[in-house]
């Protein structure tokens, strides 16, 4: 769904289409689009101001006020940027959250059925009908096959908006954030060390921006407006600091109702802000509109981006948080609630190298390598996302996932490594050994022919000769080779 961008007359000049009005008719325009559920980008003088007034009266309407955004022209000047550029990356930023889908539910009225239509009749339909931060399963984690292993979010949050934080892919839609559209708005900045970016709820943006005007700001202030601050996973905290910047949550003081609000300023409090000051060794910023002077007078932000921040953002904030834990040199690990990654344990005499789990896995973090006639699986801690996909799916259940990373370099490691059993017809690799063994075992118990057992020690090319009658295979032999495999195992 796209943005209709509405403009104050006299902003300007901007890098895409929008509608020039006078600042008395912006109000009116925004309000007649809402209605029709059309989404809406303000860009005003004190366009903040305005939203609030605005998205209060959608919300007595029963309307989706997620459909209303803005950008108040003074934050391009705390970002050091034009007004134009800011205005670009604000604005794909907008486009890729999810504000069609927000939930609707009832306030106040849980145990009594209210038509919506009755509802919408009521001048106070917005006490009772209200569009909430609530995440739902998205059409991606439905794709990858997670959905149905994966409920680590759901379970730890009960559903709550800060649920949407711990899962590591953005499988959980939230209709006023989006990770993706946060990566968008920081590759056309590129911000520049030092500055705080500030994840603010955009019911205290007005209050927000007043307070950094009124500061002494000696660094740059990028703003990302979110409902609920508390969708801002531990992924996006650690990118911000490798690219020199210090995260804020900006929190909207209880001033909106939203059931699932105190539950996620709890709970986001003793897993994610726990887990970065366990990896950074600093506590989380998280604070009221009033609370940013205390920010502004520690005044000592001397953050340094990781090297090659600017190619590392181009990769994506996954690689950015790693080189941000890199960076930090952990001692002995470091336990975590999040998803960020995992430490994986494999039993190497359970494990067959069969490549279930390096197939399946979703970012590619496990892989079979061979080395001459060895195999090994291989993974790669900075790709992984903690889905646990890998543990689901083994047929030997040889993998354990430990939430935890890992100290050293985040740089690949081999889990197992096996001789790789040679084809007796021509000598080239077949399998690994322990895939080997377990085939022949299941052929032993089925109590197949000793001439079919000989074919696992085939490669692909002489068991499809040895079909057509072109490869001959002593039985008797083959059975040797494959008892000294099995006493070996």
């Amino acid at each position: 769904m796209g943005l209709t961008v509405l403009a104050e007359k006299g902003i300007g000049p901007l890098p895409f289409h929008s509608k020039a009005l006078e600042r008395e008719g912006l109000a009116a325009e925004a309000s007649k689009l809402l209605s029709r559920g059309v989404r809406v980008l303000l860009l005003a003088r004190g366009a903040w101001n305005l939203w609030r007034m605005i998205a209060r009266e959608a919300w007595m309407r029963g309307d989706n006020y997620f459909l209303l955004e803005a950008m108040d022209v003074g934050e391009a000047s705390l970002a050091g940027v034009s007004v134009g550029v800011f205005a670009l990356a604000r604005r794909l930023y907008y486009e890729k959250i999810p504000a069609d889908r927000a939930v609707f539910e009832r306030m106040g009225l849980r145990e009594k059925r209210v038509s919506r239509r009755a509802l919408l009749s009521s001048v106070i339909a917005g006490s009772v009908l209200t569009a909430v931060e609530k995440p739902e399963k998205g059409d991606a984690c439905r794709g990858r096959g997670v959905e149905a292993l994966c409920d680590t979010c759901l379970d730890k949050c009960g559903g709550a908006a800060c649920s949407a934080a711990l899962c590591s892919i953005e499988l959980l839609n939230v209709p006023g954030y989006s990770r993706e559209g946060l990566l968008e708005f920081l590759r056309t900045l590129r911000p520049r060390p030092p500055g705080l970016i500030l994840f603010a709820s955009r019911w205290s943006m007005d209050e927000l921006l007043s307070a950094l005007v009124k500061g002494s700001m000696s660094a740059r202030a990028y703003i990302v407006p979110v409902t609920c601050p508390y969708v801002v996973g531990l992924e996006e905290l650690l990118a911000a600091r490798a690219l020199g910047l210090e995260p804020v949550l900006v929190d909207h003081g209880g001033e909106v109702y939203d059931p699932y609000c105190e539950s996620s300023r709890s709970l986001y409090r003793t897993i994610v802000a726990r887990d970065y000051e366990r990896i950074t060794g600093e506590p989380l910023s998280i604070l009221e509109p009033s609370g940013i002077e205390e920010v502004l007078a520690v005044n000592d932000w001397k953050r340094e981006a990781v090297p090659n921040a600017g190619s590392l953002l181009a990769k994506g904030l996954h690689a950015l948080a790693f080189a941000e834990v890199e960076r930090r040199e952990l001692k002995g690990g470091v336990s975590l609630e999040s998803l960020l990654s995992a430490s994986l344990r494999v039993d190497p005499g359970k494990c067959t190298l069969c490549s279930a789990c390096s197939q399946e896995c979703p970012v590619m973090a496990l892989g079979l390598v061979r080395k001459g006639f060895r195999e090994a699986l291989v993974f790669t801690p900075g790709r992984c996302i903690a889905c646990g996909y890998c543990a689901e799916i083994c047929p030997e259940k040889a993998i354990v996932v430990e939430y935890r990373l890992e100290p050293g370099p985040l740089k690949p490691r081999t889990l197992v490594e096996q001789d790789t059993v040679r084809c007796i017809a021509c000598g080239k690799p077949v399998a690994p050994r322990n895939l080997v063994v377990s085939v022949a075992r299941k052929m032993m118990e089925r109590k197949l022919p000793e001439e079919t057992l000989s074919t696992i020690l085939l490669c692909n090319e002489c068991r499809a000769k040895y079909q057509l009658g072109l490869v001959k295979v002593d039985a008797k032999a083959a059975r040797k080779t494959l008892e000294q495999l099995l006493r070996r195992t």
